[in-house]
């Protein structure tokens, strides 16, 4: 009888997680951004295997400013080196390290919000008043001056950025799971002497986790964006490393008279943090209940 239950419970899991992905795929949009975002991953994760990274780093003033052709695709900067190859390998730390911020910001997000929702009481109040405390600074603020005292690295960089945005989704998690604590099943788990841990890993926040992905989808845009920032402001990544906001910085004072410099990278940021968008707003739509119909 209990295989039976499991089996039927994980047929069930199969067939919401398809019904989930046939919704997704209804958005346009969002598949493009997915496929958009997969392969910019690959093409940056394989960048080695083509693409010498000295080329990145090497400068080689003779070089300078030479036009998109052939031999350079993307250009060359201010001091030589090759755009296209500073654009790939800075993608790795603006995508991954982005990545980065949104696994550690939903990590310590769904633990601080999981235990202030569900405990309540004093609990709570203590929890949601330090987050209120990190969100009156505005996070790109907050960010700058915890990378300041850190200082630059990428560790770092994720750090910061992951200090700055926890406090937001906390407060994601904490609202979910006060439309949850309260509910039957959670009631009926507490009876047949469930622990707190399980009760909260095992129903809760699974229960609770559409707000917190589409929220976690939309925050790597606003990380990429971040990243680009603070390097752009010279506090992010530590030069001659690419990235694409210090691929901006370095060009800044050049860009009137070779736009290719500012468009290029301009461009790898502005279509990632579209896409994800894109990607963000699809799995809002298909995790949305009313969409079910």
């Amino acid at each position: 009888m209990d295989d039976f239950k499991e089996h039927a419970t994980d047929r069930g899991a199969q067939s919401q997680f398809g019904s989930i992905i046939f919704r997704f795929k209804k958005n346009k949009l969002a598949v493009f951004g997915f496929f958009f975002l997969a392969a910019l991953a690959l093409i940056v994760l394989t960048a080695p295997l083509y693409l010498d990274y000295s080329k990145a780093i090497r400068q080689n003033i003779s070089q300078q400013f030479q036009s998109p052709s052939w031999k350079h695709p993307f250009g060359t900067d201010v001091f030589g080196r090759d755009l296209l190859a500073r654009v790939i390998y800075g993608g790795r730390i603006s995508l991954f390290a982005g990545l980065g911020v949104v696994l550690c910001d939903l990590s310590f997000g769904m633990l601080l919000g999981g235990v202030a929702g569900y405990f309540g009481g004093r609990v709570d109040q203590i929890i949601m008043r330090f987050t209120d405390i990190f969100m009156a600074v505005p996070s790109i603020l907050l960010a700058l001056a915890v990378v300041t005292a850190l200082g630059e690295g990428t560790f770092n960089l994720i750090i910061a950025l992951m200090i700055a945005t926890v406090p937001r989704t906390s407060r994601i998690v904490r609202s979910s799971i006060l439309t949850l604590r309260n509910q039957e099943f959670i009631e009926a788990a507490k009876c047949y002497g469930t622990s707190n841990a399980r009760i909260i890993i095992k129903h809760i926040l699974p229960n609770s986790i559409g707000p917190v992905v589409v929220t976690a989808t939309l925050s790597l845009g606003s990380a990429i964006l971040n990243i680009a920032a603070l390097g752009f402001l010279g506090v992010g990544i530590s030069p001659p490393t690419p990235e694409w906001g210090t691929i901006l910085a370095d060009n800044r004072q050049n860009i009137l008279y070779y736009p290719y410099l500012g468009i290029i990278p301009g461009l790898a940021i502005g279509l990632s943090v579209m896409c994800v968008n894109f990607i963000g707003d699809g799995l809002r739509d298909a995790l949305d209940p009313k969409m079910k119909k």
